[in-house]
């Protein structure tokens, strides 16, 4: 029961008399998905590209990447760098550096909200089961986590759309992380079992807040809309690496902001320089022809005999009782 749903089709890329955007090409959708979370109603539904546009798949811009020289290539390329601290930082061998990470205002009213969810929690916990009340508490309680998904979901996207329209770029290198594995809760060691659990769980929603696997899926997907590539390559000791002459030592890291070679003395913020590691290790990855793209998963099923009578798989009768 929502009634009429008004929308708005967005502008696309192509501009008309004057300079202005036209709308993008629309038809009636093939399916529409409708859910709600935490009390709030969503319409989703997908729809076709424009018939006469081409998109080019993963693996043909992958093929055109192979054609260039490292040399060339290294210069279309922008390492994308994950922390904690500052959620992403991007950089690229021309010296071009800007980090990514929430607004101030937005900081802060995530604060305000996470406490307001662990008060509400509280007083769910305090009622009686099963009562209005009680539901009640449960409902604001989901409403201010809502907040803090939503805040995540815009950050994804503004960040995702701003790497996407830098000019000149055509390869977005991330660090593989397995954000799964490094949110799993401390398990501590056999000797002292469940130590230093509250300082995990904390790293952990400081990992989750920042929104490291939404902006690589985003910007994944978009980049593959525009023609780009999007990839992933092993982080081991991208922090610890000199990006001007690729000496690694754990001494190159003095402190968390900070890096300094300790053999060409390159010094600059830690998070660029491991940013232009990852952009160095994509193009060699690229050129060498190391990289390949990862096939989809086929799910499987056992396909029961279809039922004859002939075939003998007939059972006993089944009484009456």
């Amino acid at each position: 029961p929502c009634g009429a749903l008004p929308f708005v089709v967005p502008a696309g890329r192509e501009r008309g008399a004057g300079g202005r955007r036209l709308p993008m090409h629309f038809e009636p959708p093939a399916s529409i998905y409708v859910s709600i979370n935490a009390g709030r109603w969503h319409v989703s539904f997908s729809n076709e590209d424009a018939p006469d546009r081409v998109v080019p798949t993963e693996q043909e811009t992958l093929d055109h990447l192979r054609t260039f020289t490292a040399g060339d290539l290294v210069t279309r390329t922008i390492g994308l760098d994950r922390g904690v601290a500052v959620p992403l930082m991007a950089a690229d061998a021309r010296g071009n550096a800007q980090a990514f990470s929430l607004l101030p205002v937005h900081q802060e009213r995530l604060a305000k909200k996470e406490a307001a969810r662990k008060r509400w929690q509280r007083r769910a916990a305090r009622r009686v089961k099963g009562s209005a009340n009680r539901c009640k508490a449960c409902d604001r309680a989901a409403n201010a986590g809502r907040y803090a998904a939503d805040v995540r979901e815009n950050f994804a996207h503004q960040t995702s759309h701003a790497l996407i329209e830098m000019q000149d770029l055509l390869l977005y290198v991330f660090e593989a992380l397995k954000v799964k594995n490094m949110t799993a809760s401390a398990a501590g060691t056999p000797d002292a079992p469940g130590t230093q659990v509250a300082q995990k769980s904390g790293l952990n929603r400081s990992i989750l807040a920042s929104a490291w696997g939404l902006v690589k899926q985003y910007t994944k997907y978009k980049a593959i809309a525009a023609g780009k590539l999007c990839i992933e390559v092993p982080p081991g000791f991208s922090s610890q690496e000199c990006s001007a002459c690729g000496h690694t030592h754990p001494d190159n890291r003095p402190s968390q902001a900070e890096f300094v070679c300790q053999r060409c003395a390159h010094a600059e913020n830690a998070d660029i320089n491991a940013a232009r590691v990852l952009a160095r290790r994509g193009v060699e990855a690229i050129v060498s022809g190391s990289y390949t793209l990862r096939g989809e998963k086929k799910v499987g099923g056992l396909r029961r005999a279809p039922f004859c009578v002939e075939a003998g798989n007939v059972g006993s009768e089944r009484s009456e009782v």
